[in-house]
């Protein structure tokens, strides 16, 4: 199962990768942003905080990390 956020702007998306790996992008252009590798196993959950900042993902290695999205998505 795929996991998918949306910031609630509609600006950015992420999704879950292959093995820990978040990608996201810019809606509006279709632009992939950088992936980053989060996780040591799959990602099977995500979502952005209300103001878009911050990112959480969860994981099937039964850690919760908290991403600033710039981070995640590149400067934006």
């Amino acid at each position: 199962m795929q996991s998918v956020a949306v910031t609630a702007d509609g600006m950015v998306a992420a999704s879950d990768g292959w093995r820990g790996v978040i990608k996201s992008w810019e809606m509006g252009s279709g632009r992939v942003l950088r992936p980053v590798e989060a996780h040591g196993f799959w990602v099977t959950s995500l979502a952005f905080t209300p103001d878009g900042k911050t990112l959480a993902s969860g994981s099937a290695d039964q850690k919760v990390k908290v991403w600033d999205v710039p981070a995640v998505a590149g400067d934006r």
